[in-house]
């Protein structure tokens, strides 16, 4: 540990797809998307309204109440991935028997794919997006989830695996619910009643709409790290990794079979 550079592990999928069959132990610092590596660096994420932040950053109240009012369909569930650890397609095709979905991606055959312009278009038109990972494991979160930023709900599996407290009120939880068709009727609920609903936007009074980078915010913690040379290593990477990121397969059977 006399010298550097240092060794850092840099992990972006869950260790549910992991591609590794053992690791060593010579690393020395953690990046990837869980909030207690040495780097964070996320999918996206909130950064706060500033005086000089500019115009097309922010939601005007206007806007934000005028996309509710035009919204008139429930669900839309944008699906590449049709087998996953999370079975999250399971509790998909529940839900469906009991609320609307919209189903776009490559697991439905639809021209819409994820990012084209047709998926902006059904946003507008949608209450929630269904933000189900993959992979159930803590603070893995993607941009499933943060398609809140262009004013839909999201509805991801788990609600403990969000470790961010200020995201807590702006999103609605699978886990919160018996079974899905009492999620389906809190959803009914909320697009009758959208004062209520207007809660779930609350973000857009506090924080920016763009997408942020972390990028420069891990790159700026390395550099003051190896500035002041902090040294550490880390002993087990496979438990910090594999254990302590709290994955959990097949949740969505977990759920179903409560």
């Amino acid at each position: 540990m006399d010298g550097f550079p240092q060794f850092i592990i840099s992990l972006f999928t869950t260790p549910l797809y992991a591609a590794y069959k053992k690791l060593p132990d010579y690393f020395n610092l953690t990046l990837s998307y869980r909030r207690d590596s040495d780097l964070v660096y996320l999918y996206d994420g909130f950064k706060p309204i500033e005086n000089h932040s500019d115009s097309n950053q922010v939601w005007l109240e206007k806007e934000v109440l005028d996309n509710v009012n035009a919204k008139s369909m429930p669900i839309l569930a944008t699906i590449s991935n049709c087998n996953t650890p999370s079975k999250r397609e399971l509790y998909l095709k529940e839900l469906d028997k009991y609320i609307n979905i919209t189903k776009i991606g490559r697991c439905y055959n639809n021209s819409c794919k994820r990012g084209d312009k047709c998926e902006d278009e059904l946003i507008k038109k949608h209450f929630f997006i269904l933000a189900f990972e993959n992979s159930v494991c803590n603070d893995y979160i993607t941009e499933k989830f943060w398609r809140l930023k262009k004013l839909i709900v999201p509805i991801v599996l788990n609600r403990n695996i969000i470790r961010d407290p200020e995201l807590q009120n702006y999103f609605i939880a699978a886990s919160d619910f018996s079974h899905p068709s009492k999620l389906a009727e809190y959803l009914n609920y909320l697009m009758k009643n959208r004062i209520e609903y207007m809660k779930y936007m609350n973000w857009a009074k506090k924080y920016r709409k763009i997408q942020e980078s972390f990028e420069i915010d891990a790159l700026c913690k390395l550099c003051e790290m190896t500035t002041k040379k902090v040294r550490q290593a880390i002993p087990n990477i496979v438990d910090w990794w594999e254990i302590k990121s709290n994955c959990s397969s097949n949740y969505a059977n977990k759920l179903l079979e409560r």
